[in-house]
This record gives C-alpha cells, sequence and structure tokens, in this order.
C-alpha cells in the first residue's frame, strides 16, 4: 500500500553539526553523480550500457498504430522494457489498459418522429499507465540556500520553528511542478501533468474525467486525495558551511524533501471506418456502422504520488557542466534525488 488515509505527523527536530569539509555533512559521506551520467542498472554491465534502450521522449502525439503488426485496432506505443535515465526500467502497471465508451448513432428516422434513434457504445478513448523502477526524491519546500564559493567559509546562527499542514494533493502538485522543470532542463519530453481530480477509475467503464487508471494506480490516487501530511520543524543551530578545501562552489540548501513514485499515462483516440446508407420511405432514414481502424495518440500526462513522509534535510548541489546545479549525494539503486 502507498499511503495511510490518516494524516501523518511527521515532527523533525535536528540539531546539525558543523559542516566537514566540501562533501560532507554532519559526517554522511556524498559522492557525486551527475544528473547527465547515465548508470547502469542493477545486474548490467557497463559493456552492456550500449544495448539498453533510453526513453527521452514520452508523446504519443499524433502516433497511430496503423503500420503496427499487432492485432487491427489496438496496438499502443511500446514504453515497457525501455530505461529512463534517471529512473530506470519502464513498466506497465497492474491494469494499465483502461478506457472509456461512448455513444454513437446507428440509426435515426427522417419520417417517423416517433421512432427513437438507436445508438451503439463504442469505445472511444484509451489510457495506458506506466511508472519507473525507481522513486524520486525532490525538494518540496526550499527555506534557504545560500552558495559558498570555492576557498571560502560562511558561518550564521538560525533559529526557526515552523509547522505547515498540507494536503497530499498540494505535495504531488509541487513534486510534479519540479519534476518537470528538472526534466525540461534535459530536453525530455515527459508530457502535461495532470492534477490528481481529474484521474478516475476506469476497468471498461464510462467516465468523463480526463485519463482513467485501473488497480492500484487508483488506489494510490484515491488515498492521496483523502489524507494529509502534517509536518514540523524545529532547528537551532550556528551553522558553519566549509568549503575551504573545495575546488568549486557549493550551494547548502535548506529544504523539506518527499520520495514520490512517478507514473505517466498515454491517451489513445480510437479512429473509426464509418459506413453510411439510406433506408425506408424514399431512402431518408439514416444508418451509420462503425469499424474499428486504428488508435491515434493523443497526450501523455504524468503524475506523482508522495511515498512515505517529507523529512528535512541541507542538500548540497554545485554547477554543473552545462550550468545546471547538480544534486550531490548519494543515489541509490532504487531513488533518484535531484
Amino acid at each position: 500500500m502507498f499511503l495511510n488515509k490518516r494524516g501523518i505527523v511527521s515532527v523533525l527536530s535536528l540539531v546539525l553539526a558543523g559542516f566537514l569539509g566540501t562533501a560532507t555533512v554532519a559526517g554522511i559521506n556524498y559522492h557525486e553523480v551527475g544528473a547527465f551520467d547515465i548508470v547502469p542498472p542493477p545486474g548490467i554491465g557497463d559493456t552492456d550500457i550500449e544495448k539498453i534502450k533510453f526513453c527521452t521522449n514520452y508523446s504519443v502525439t499524433d502516433w497511430n498504430s496503423e503500420g503496427e503488426v499487432e492485432a487491427k485496432g489496438s496496438s499502443t506505443k511500446t514504453f515497457a522494457g525501455l530505461y529512463d535515465v534517471n529512473l530506470g526500467l519502464i513498466k506497465k502497471t497492474d491494469d494499465s489498459l483502461c478506457h472509456r465508451y461512448e455513444d454513437e448513432i446507428t440509426f435515426d428516422s427522417w419520417w417517423n418522429h416517433d421512432q427513437e434513434s438507436a445508438y451503439e457504445n463504442h469505445l472511444k478513448y484509451s489510457y495506458e499507465t506506466f511508472t519507473f523502477a525507481k522513486y524520486v526524491d525532490l525538494p518540496i519546500e526550499v527555506y534557504h540556500s545560500v552558495r559558498v564559493a570555492a576557498g571560502e567559509t560562511q558561518s550564521f546562527k538560525m533559529t526557526t520553528t515552523k509547522t505547515e499542514s498540507h494536503s497530499r494533493e498540494v505535495t504531488s502538485e509541487k513534486g510534479s511542478s519540479f519534476y518537470y522543470d528538472f526534466t525540461y532542463s534535459q530536453n525530455t519530453n515527459i508530457g502535461f501533468g495532470v492534477d490528481l481530480p481529474f484521474i478516475g477509475f476506469s476497468g471498461e467503464s464510462s467516465s468523463s474525467s480526463v485519463i482513467n487508471v485501473g488497480g492500484s494506480t487508483y488506489t494510490a490516487v484515491s488515498q492521496t486525495l483523502a489524507s494529509s501530511t502534517v509536518y514540523s520543524t524545529v532547528y537551532e543551530q550556528d551553522f558553519t558551511m566549509d568549503n575551504s578545501k573545495g575546488t568549486t562552489a557549493i550551494y547548502y540548501q535548506f529544504n523539506q524533501r518527499q520520495k514520490f513514485k512517478v507514473f505517466f499515462t498515454c491517451a489513445y483516440e480510437m479512429l473509426y471506418e464509418v459506413t453510411y446508407w439510406g433506408s425506408g420511405l424514399f431512402g431518408n432514414d439514416s444508418n451509420w456502422s462503425y469499424e474499428p481502424l486504428h488508435y491515434k495518440g493523443l497526450n501523455t500526462y504524468y503524475f506523482l504520488i508522495p511515498i512515505e513522509n517529507p523529512y528535512f534535510e541541507v542538500s548540497l548541489y554545485k554547477d554543473g557542466s552545462n550550468g545546471l546545479k547538480k544534486y550531490l549525494g548519494e543515489q541509490t539503486s532504487l531513488v533518484t534525488r535531484i
């Protein structure tokens, strides 16, 4: 289960030790993993890295399955099995493919106004949802950021007590915004962010929601909408940010961070070959039949689900070779911190 429906209280009392050296905070040693470095997934050696197929464009706009070899009218763009440079293997969610149906007219009488028109329920839109092998860890509240040049040391005293209550929906929106900015800086098209209230449930049902998802994905969305997080941060410390031995500037960012599970949903429209013919008196009654042709890709939507509680951290960043700040810290096999 992703979340608990009850509000979660996370009280963080922090007494931070002085910063020791360029890449050490409170005794935790950091090593740099650049935002653009390609790190082989677990179990894959460096010699096999060229065999991995990475995905940098998640758009399905103007894509169609007309030329695909899969079953007519039912094939979608392939994402599962590809790798994201930051979040690893792309996987389908359970109940990944969901549908939305709409009524289409099949008969209308021109002369007999007492005869009701006839309709058939046809597949109109399909939604396919994917996730990633790794979680993403992002700042959701930045309190203060200090740039310390190479060879310099800065100190100041800060006493802060701050209590905030956020719905997890708001937390998700903040994470989505930050994640979009990050991926945009990497020239990656991840699609359009969608707010959680516009995500509906679908097995084989009709819905007016923007996108439909199924299984545990919808459970996570609904539980997120029903819960909130209250966190208090209390810290009083003489901070010494020591970059005296460093060769590059270091950014010390005081922030609340949150771990998220990232999802994206591809929306498709089913196109039909529509046949018309007349019948009845003078051939003026109207008839229509619908033969499925193929999917047309519409848009890709992404959303983030908060995992665990927010936590306070003094995050270290440095300027990367492309001019963007890069997080300095451990990148585990399960979590990417940005």
